[in-house]
């Protein structure tokens, strides 16, 4: 992302996400919006929920540790 895309991204959330006048974004630091950008994703999360939490992974068999480590791999674990 350029530094122009990023500063039209903060733009977008300080005028979009956040609700903020143009004059209160550009008045604001750029470490200002983001915090305020994931405190809002925060407050969201906890009134409707988020995925926040990894999504669970399959049990890894043997087979598949073969295919993806290679069978050597098999001499250095303990």
């Amino acid at each position: 992302m350029s530094q122009s895309e990023y500063h039209d991204w903060l733009f977008k959330i300080g005028t979009g996400w956040l609700g903020w006048t143009e004059a209160e974004t550009l008045d604001a630091s750029m470490q200002g919006i983001v915090l305020a950008y994931e405190g809002r994703l925060d407050m969201l999360k906890a009134i409707f929920g988020g995925a926040d939490k990894p999504k669970p992974v399959a049990n890894l068999t043997p087979a598949a540790f073969d295919a993806v480590f290679g069978t050597m791999a098999h001499a250095n674990r303990t």
